[in-house]
Formats: C-alpha cells, sequence, structure tokens
C-alpha cells in the first residue's frame, strides 16, 4: 500500500483516496463500487497505481472499463481499449498459474500428511468480524495505547512525518506491536486510524 501511494504522490496524483485490501481477482468488492459510483457521481478519474489492482478477471475489468468514468493507470500510460483487454488477459492468465501453483502445493502437503496444513474455512463475513475484532483489541490493548499516544506527539503541531518513519521511532523507542514485533508503516497508519489521529480513508 505504501508503494502504491508513493507511485501516486510521484505522479502528482491528489484526491479521494479508496482503500482495498481485496484480492483484484474478486468481484464483489463493495470499496471499488463505492469508488466507481463516486467517479460517476463528480467526473473524477479512477487512478491505481498498477492495472492488476484494479482486477484481475478479464469480464469484470471491461465492466468497470465500461461503466462510464475515465480510468487512469500509472503502469500502463496509454490506457485504452485495446491495452485494457490485453493486461487484463495477462493479469488473469497470472492469476490462475498462482492459484493452480498454491493448489498443487497444497495437494502436496495434504499427501505428505503435512501436521500443519489447514485449508481457511472463513467466509468473507467471518474476515470482516475478525478485521473488526482486532481493530476493538488494538483500541482497548494498554501497549497500544501508549504507542498511539506517542503517535500522536510525533504528529502534533501538525508535523508531516512518514509512517515508516514513524514506525522507525517507535522501535528504537522500544514499542511493539500487541504480537511483540517491530511496527511497520502499514501498522502505524492502522493504529493513527483507529485512534482517530488520521481520517479514516
Amino acid at each position: 500500500m505504501d508503494g502504491q501511494r508513493a507511485a501516486l504522490a510521484s505522479a502528482g496524483i491528489a484526491g479521494r483516496e479508496f482503500v482495498e485490501i481485496m484480492s483484484g481477482r474478486k468481484r464483489d468488492r463493495p470499496i471499488l463500487n463505492d469508488a466507481v459510483e463516486y467517479c460517476k457521481q463528480t467526473g473524477a478519474t479512477l487512478v491505481v497505481a498498477k492495472l492488476d489492482r484494479l482486477a484481475r478477471d478479464v469480464q469484470f475489468m471491461f465492466s468497470i472499463a465500461n461503466a462510464g468514468i475515465n480510468i487512469r493507470a500509472l503502469d500502463v500510460p496509454d490506457l485504452n481499449t485495446l491495452t485494457i483487454g490485453i493486461f487484463a488477459t495477462m493479469a488473469q492468465y497470472e492469476a490462475e498459474r498462482i492459484s493452480q501453483r498454491t493448489k498443487s502445493a497444497l495437494d502436496a502437503k495434504r499427501r505428505r500428511g503435512d501436521a500443519e496444513w489447514r485449508v481457511s474455512r472463513l467466509t468473507n463475513d467471518d474476515r470482516l468480524r475478525g478485521a473488526q475484532r482486532r481493530r476493538e483489541i488494538a483500541k482497548t490493548d494498554k501497549t497500544n495505547k501508549m504507542a498511539a499516544a506517542f503517535i500522536g506527539e510525533m504528529m502534533s503541531g501538525g508535523r508531516r512525518i512518514s509512517y515508516h518513519r514513524m514506525a522507525a521511532k517507535l522501535n528504537d523507542a522500544g514499542f511493539t506491536t500487541t504480537k511483540g514485533k517491530k511496527f511497520t508503516a502499514v501498522q502505524v497508519r492502522r493504529l493513527a486510524m483507529s485512534n482517530g489521529l488520521v481520517a479514516a480513508a
């Protein structure tokens, strides 16, 4: 996510940000749907750092392209009907290859009787509830509260400091996550958002 933001910033792209963590292979994409609807209503251009983050399904890609909005992908400067078709097909093909490799690896683990092998039975609702639960824990965890206060101090007075730098400062100060690991930029951003230090995108 930080890499995509950096690419957009380097290209001078600014505007409303829609953040979605779902796979580009999925069609049930509520955040993407919101972004498309926003572009329809405001005439804004939908900009993505990489086209394969938009979709890895040819049919779904064209449904977005035919939604009546302008689309721009930084990794495909000459985006048009032809290039969308070519790159979407390549992205879908690569996604299918990855899926097949993963399936083959899991089948091999199962044949070996690997005790650690598991297939997730979680539904999307289960994952959303799990994410909500983790956010609730993050808000009440004493360590997170202290880390959030430190983040707030670093951001006080409107100071502009990157999440990477804040993560480094937290780690240097001896802070750890609830799992006892070092902070990353993504975790700092989530902690800042969950504590209302920055607006949720």
